[in-house]
């Protein structure tokens, strides 16, 4: 049994009374993990709830191609493991010891009763869950950036990314310097210099030249403009989709604020009716003289 004055710690159950965590830390199991050793796997049936003693969790999930994506690596006095406790499905995450940890473990049914019984754990409960949910979306936000230059950039060839390099070329101060430079020359050449000019005035050679780099430069523009309307469209999406899923959560979550707010006013009424009832025998079981 852990002590209440360690208990006292967690924010959740900081709004506890001494009385109460005494009576709360009498449900805790205390177990050990080493270093690297799995505590749940993503799809275990969420039966717990674990709060760090000593050492440091890892809070990972594996993305479709193979590669793991740590979501929070959590401190002495973290809790984890509580999202799946509500509706009794499974882990949405792995949870792994990076060290040697001391980990205290509550059963569902234990921690789901103190959530009724002291409501003041649920609302500290949430405020963890926002955190961790805003935490959350941070992350995502930027695995989507990351994404979206990837998915692009494994779809490009050769010739898609030398059109790239060409398109940056003839947009950059460079190639216009180099290109007033050019022109320069050869009027220049043709006017003052060769005895023989190659390209007299009104310089119909040139206007072919320029006219042959205008309709190269087009389609190389328009092939560039083209895969960076397609970024912009998958960054859009999947924009959306943060949103929407964080639409989804705050939904949640105020829909919790709501059932605790129903559970309070209905205990704040049982609380009147019992303490009514109290007076009520408090003035029947006074003598009679009194009464008067």
């Amino acid at each position: 049994m852990i002590s209440a004055e360690f208990l006292s710690g967690i924010p959740i159950f900081s709004s506890l009374s001494p009385s109460q965590l005494e009576e709360v830390s009498k449900s805790w199991i205390l177990i050990e993990k080493n270093a690297d050793e799995i505590i749940f796997n993503k799809g275990d049936l969420s039966d717990s709830i674990y709060l760090i003693m000593d050492g440091t969790v890892r809070i990972m999930l594996r993305s479709s191609d193979g590669e793991e994506l740590t979501l929070s690596v959590l401190k002495k006095v973290a809790l984890f493991g509580e999202l799946t406790l509500f509706d009794n499905k499974q882990r949405t995450a792995t949870a792994i010891a990076d060290e040697h940890s001391k980990l205290l473990k509550m059963s569902r049914t234990a921690f789901i009763h103190y959530l009724n019984k002291y409501p003041a754990i649920a609302i500290n409960l949430l405020a963890l869950l926002s955190k961790r949910l805003r935490d959350t979306n941070k992350l995502i936000e930027q695995q989507v950036t990351r994404n979206v230059n990837d998915e692009i950039e494994h779809e490009l060839t050769f010739a898609d990314k030398l059109a790239d390099k060409v398109s940056a070329f003839i947009g950059s101060w460079t190639f216009i310097l180099l290109f007033i430079g050019i022109l320069i020359c050869w009027i220049s050449l043709n006017t003052y210099i060769l005895f023989h000019p190659v390209d007299r005035y009104p310089f119909i050679l040139l206007n072919l030249l320029l006219s042959c780099l205008a309709s190269f430069q087009a389609p190389v523009i328009m092939m560039s403009q083209g895969r960076q309307s397609k970024k912009d469209h998958i960054a859009a999406e999947l924009d959306y989709k943060i949103n929407l899923k964080a639409e989804w959560q705050i939904e949640e979550i105020l829909k919790r604020l709501d059932k605790i707010d129903r559970e309070e006013a209905r205990k704040s009424r049982d609380f009147s009716q019992i303490k009514k009832g109290i007076e009520k025998l408090y003035q029947l079981n006074q003598p009679p003289h009194q009464q008067s």
